[in-house]
Protein backbone atom coordinates (compact mmCIF):
# COMPACT_ATOMS: atom_id res chain seq x y z
CA UNK A 1 0.00 0.00 0.00
CA UNK A 2 1.95 2.98 -1.22
CA UNK A 3 1.07 6.60 0.94
CA UNK A 4 -0.65 8.71 -1.68
CA UNK A 5 -1.73 11.82 -0.03
CA UNK A 6 -4.59 13.27 -2.16
CA UNK A 7 -3.94 17.86 -1.86
CA UNK A 8 -5.97 20.38 -2.87
CA UNK A 9 -4.94 23.85 -3.36
CA UNK A 10 -6.48 26.95 -1.18
CA UNK A 11 -8.31 29.16 -3.30
CA UNK A 12 -7.05 31.97 -0.86
CA UNK A 13 -3.75 31.82 -0.87
CA UNK A 14 -2.45 29.23 -3.63
CA UNK A 15 -1.17 26.74 -1.38
CA UNK A 16 -0.85 23.08 -0.99
CA UNK A 17 -3.14 21.57 1.62
CA UNK A 18 -2.94 17.90 2.38
CA UNK A 19 -6.86 16.63 2.26
CA UNK A 20 -6.24 14.21 5.61
CA UNK A 21 -4.99 17.30 7.49
CA UNK A 22 -8.18 18.97 6.45
CA UNK A 23 -10.55 16.24 7.20
CA UNK A 24 -8.43 15.62 10.55
CA UNK A 25 -8.80 19.46 11.74
CA UNK A 26 -12.51 19.47 10.74
CA UNK A 27 -13.09 16.19 13.17
CA UNK A 28 -10.68 17.81 15.69
CA UNK A 29 -12.96 20.61 15.92
CA UNK A 30 -16.27 18.88 16.09
CA UNK A 31 -14.92 17.08 18.76
CA UNK A 32 -13.77 20.04 20.67
CA UNK A 33 -17.37 21.77 20.09
CA UNK A 34 -18.80 18.61 21.57
CA UNK A 35 -16.80 18.49 24.31
CA UNK A 36 -17.19 22.23 25.59
CA UNK A 37 -20.87 21.86 24.85
CA UNK A 38 -21.38 18.88 27.13
CA UNK A 39 -18.78 20.43 29.67
CA UNK A 40 -21.16 23.23 29.70
CA UNK A 41 -24.18 21.30 30.30
CA UNK A 42 -22.44 19.57 33.36
CA UNK A 43 -21.33 22.88 34.58
CA UNK A 44 -25.19 23.55 34.53
CA UNK A 45 -25.86 20.93 36.27
CA UNK A 46 -23.83 21.40 38.93
CA UNK A 47 -24.80 25.00 39.55
CA UNK A 48 -28.30 23.51 39.92
CA UNK A 49 -27.06 21.09 42.10
CA UNK A 50 -24.82 22.98 44.24
CA UNK A 51 -27.89 25.81 44.52
CA UNK A 52 -30.29 23.09 45.50
CA UNK A 53 -27.90 22.05 48.51
CA UNK A 54 -27.35 25.14 49.71
CA UNK A 55 -30.71 25.92 50.01
CA UNK A 56 -31.31 22.16 51.77
CA UNK A 57 -28.77 23.30 54.36
CA UNK A 58 -30.42 26.92 54.56
CA UNK A 59 -33.69 24.91 55.61
CA UNK A 60 -31.62 22.39 57.98
CA UNK A 61 -30.28 24.79 59.75
CA UNK A 62 -33.26 26.96 60.43
CA UNK A 63 -34.97 23.63 61.41
CA UNK A 64 -32.17 23.05 64.12
CA UNK A 65 -32.24 26.71 65.25
CA UNK A 66 -36.15 26.21 65.80
CA UNK A 67 -35.84 22.90 67.90
CA UNK A 68 -33.09 24.31 70.08
CA UNK A 69 -35.59 27.67 70.71
CA UNK A 70 -38.21 24.75 71.35
CA UNK A 71 -35.81 23.26 73.60
CA UNK A 72 -34.80 26.32 75.59
CA UNK A 73 -38.49 27.65 75.81
CA UNK A 74 -39.04 23.94 77.61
Amino acid sequence: MKNDTKNIICPNCKAAISIDDVLTHQIEENIKKEINEENKLKEAEMAKEKKEIVEEKAKLEESQKNVRSEIIKR
